[in-house]
């Protein structure tokens, strides 16, 4: 019986050594597939991650994704949104190209829209006798999203002028098109850093809404966010109340080492 297994595995492991000494000589063996996949595979995350680092911030941001993760600030602490006079020189900043232009920034400015929402724009989507908009929320999980923003009745009549057939965009641009035209306006208002994008409008939107008192949950719907926790960062930034409340407290430290002084 020992015999008859010991001529087994012998067989056996002569059967291995000659598959071993075959199989590197076939041309479209497993291992040299597995080898050049691998290969492929590499160079194409290399090329991806270069294409990633030669994007414009614009394009990066939009294809970063999820609202969910933004910040007002970057890694160096620089601010991403635009304050109130950079919001005044933008628009001015818009009056001195086309029409076209200067409209596609004042819808940005007015509703806090994603770039590639804004372009997504048709005539169906206005309401004029109520002068509000519906907007398609594309950075949801699901398609056939929808909200509506309320937008000033000048703003309403110029989008309304440039309308054409319902089933075209108002603005028929290409996004990478459009972030080249943002960028212009902003090198014209002298508006420099992170917050020189569209994504940086539609955060200087949310935090001017939270300064005038707006409902968080207004503004939520409004810029689509899905989560209220998303929307809530900006509750963060020091506006005008905030500020008050802080020179209540200056004022009183300065009340305190006034008595000390007179007290000494």
């Amino acid at each position: 019986m020992l015999t008859i297994t010991c001529a087994y595995v012998l067989r056996m492991f002569a059967i291995l050594k000659s598959l071993l000494l075959v199989l590197p000589s076939l041309p479209g063996n497993i291992f040299t597939q597995s080898a050049r996949l691998g290969k492929k595979v590499v160079r194409h995350s290399c090329a991806f991650g270069s294409a990633r680092q030669t994007a414009s911030p614009e394009m990066s941001e939009s294809a970063s994704g999820n609202d969910d993760r933004i910040s007002l600030f970057d890694l160096s602490g620089h601010r991403k949104y635009l304050n109130a006079d950079e919001r005044r020189l933008f628009l001015a900043a818009a009056a001195c190209f086309s029409s076209e232009i200067e409209v596609f920034c004042l819808l940005l400015h007015y509703t806090g829209c994603r770039m590639s929402e804004a372009l997504g724009l048709r005539p169906v989507h206005l309401e004029g006798d109520e002068n509000t908009l519906i907007l398609q929320t594309l950075k949801q999980r699901r398609r056939g999203v929808f909200r509506t923003v309320p937008v000033p009745e000048s703003l309403m009549n110029a989008l309304q002028s440039r309308c054409g057939d319902d089933d075209m965009p108002i603005f028929d641009w290409h996004r990478s098109t459009a972030w080249e035209k943002v960028r212009a306006v902003f090198a014209r208002a002298g508006v420099h850093g992170p917050q020189a994008t569209s994504r940086g409008v539609r955060h200087g939107f949310g935090v001017a809404a939270t300064s005038a008192g707006i409902p968080i949950t207004l503004i939520q719907r409004w810029l689509g966010h899905s989560r209220l926790e998303t929307t809530s960062i900006y509750l963060a930034i020091t506006g005008p109340e905030e500020r008050n409340y802080a020179q209540r407290l200056w004022q009183k430290n300065e009340d305190i080492t006034v008595q000390r002084e007179r007290a000494a």
